[in-house]
């Protein structure tokens, strides 16, 4: 009887062989397919030739707070047409995932990784002892730098307000790689602060490489990534990485950045994806439906503007109706404003709504029409306008507003969940950038972004954030 198991054991013993083989081989063509997917998605800069030197891979993305345990209001950055699962944190987390897997960069740089959960969030990066990371010590929305532990060791990590800076010494090349990740303030009215942000990374960088017996001579090589929060053509702070220097008196905006020179001595920098693309200018990093022409009107701008920021006329005139739909006196009571708050917010005890709503409320007992509208004007002032325009379509969903009314508020693709029609509604901006020292690093390739940035408003069911992300790959001279 057991010589007679003999064959049939021989056969399983067989095909798990074949199984094990046949599994061996759908990783490899797996791996093969990732890499051929990879080589097809690079911009090569042109006339680029390879040294054939050891390469590193880049990766720089705002990711959009919240994650998972802070900023319950991501789900309003979303147009109406996205379904809510792809809202999640866990959807969003697993669409980080794919990229980071598929990338396969040397070095992470992410911008907004919240606070309170920046330690579990990303956790699949270090699950199997690939990656190591450093974080910005304060705010709530923070830098965070992954590296790759076969490749590089950390010599030296530092936080510089809003800018993180890691020494990263390849172990191979025996050489120093510094990564400046960076999430420079906003405002056109803060060029002076990005100037001095990025001033002071640098200066950093020159510093501490002397501390490290670095010879300045040799070169430093330096990347520098992240969401600069302003179109950076001919800004402060491209000047001061391309040119090493920015004059006194340089304005942008028709605002002085500087009374005095501003130099940096580590070197001269190339934008990436300008060099890669050569001609051509780079695709928008941030594509978003078109709101505040609809909401302000004239005048200054938001920074400049006061209490008395104006909106339109339209924007008063639906705002007055929707009052008018939670509060059928001239007055909205406690009661009312908090099925108002519950409607948009989902809950009462959350948002600047509530605590504007209920300020008033506590002060003169209930709210007025004016008080009403004061409301959103802070929301607008505050930069929230997609958290307005998705108010606006929850109400209108909930009470069967007129579309026409609706119309001279929102842009149609929006509440009627169409599609956009491309420059008429969209707000498309390069805000995020990957600069090089190119006198010690040869830009191979980006990755290449959606042509003109995409036509869907981001974030949605593919982009897990309302930046693309920017991958580069460079080879060190």
């Amino acid at each position: 009887m057991g010589a007679g198991l003999l064959p049939g054991v021989f056969d399983l013993c067989m095909i798990f062989r074949t199984i094990v083989t046949f599994k061996d081989i759908l990783v490899v063509l797996l791996m093969a397919s990732l890499a051929l997917r990879r080589a097809a998605s690079l911009v090569i800069p042109p006339g680029a030739t390879k040294l054939g030197t050891k390469s590193i891979k880049v990766l720089s993305w705002n990711i959009l707070l919240p994650n998972s345990d802070d900023g319950w209001w991501t789900f309003k950055n979303y147009c109406p047409e996205t379904p809510e699962e792809c809202r999640t944190w866990s959807y969003r987390q697993e669409k980080m995932k794919e990229v980071c897997r598929e990338e396969d960069p040397s070095v992470i740089c992410f911008q907004e990784a919240g606070e309170r959960s920046y330690e579990t969030d990303f956790v699949f990066l270090e699950e199997e002892g690939k990656y190591s990371y450093e974080v910005a010590d304060k705010g709530r929305m923070r830098c965070m730098t992954w590296y790759k532990n076969e490749d590089f060791d950390c010599l030296f990590s530092v936080n510089k307000d809003r800018c993180l800076i890691l020494a990263l010494k390849h172990k191979e090349l025996d050489e120093v790689v510094w990564v400046v990740n960076c999430h420079l303030q906003a405002g056109n009215s803060n060029g002076g602060r990005r100037l001095r942000q990025l001033h002071e990374s640098l200066e950093t960088v020159r510093k501490k490489a002397k501390k490290l017996g670095l010879n300045p001579y040799s070169g430093f090589r330096v990347i520098v990534c992240g969401d600069f929060n302003s179109e950076s053509q001919g800004s402060a702070t491209q000047k001061l990485l391309k040119e090493g220097a920015m004059e006194a008196g340089f304005a942008e905006h028709g605002v002085v950045i500087s009374n005095k020179n501003k130099k940096q001595t580590v070197g001269l920098f190339a934008d990436s994806y300008a060099s890669a693309y050569g001609d051509v200018e780079p695709p928008a990093t941030l594509v978003a439906p078109k709101l505040i022409e609809y909401f302000t009107t004239g005048g200054a701008g938001l920074e400049e503007a006061g209490e008395e920021l104006a909106l339109t006329h339209e924007l008063r005139t639906v705002l007055t109706e929707v009052f008018k739909l939670y509060a059928p006196s001239s007055e909205m009571t406690k009661a009312e404003a908090d099925v108002f708050l519950t409607d948009i917010n989902l809950r009462t005890d959350r948002g600047s709504e509530m605590r504007f709503a209920y300020k008033i409320i506590e002060e003169k007992g209930s709210l007025q029409v004016d008080d009403f509208i004061d409301l959103y004007r802070a929301e607008i002032k505050g930069g929230k306008f997609w958290g307005v325009a998705h108010d606006l379509f929850i109400i209108k969903e909930k009470f069967g507003m007129d579309a026409n009314l609706l119309d001279t508020v929102l842009p149609e693709f929006y509440h009627r969940k169409g599609t956009p029609k491309g420059y008429e509604d969209l707000f498309k901006a390069r805000f995020d950038y990957m600069f090089h020292t190119a006198e010690t690093l040869n830009l191979v390739g980006v990755r290449r972004l959606k042509e003109g940035g995409g036509i869907t408003p981001m974030p949605n069911a593919e982009d897990a954030s309302d930046h693309h992300y920017l991958a580069a790959e460079y080879e060190l001279k």
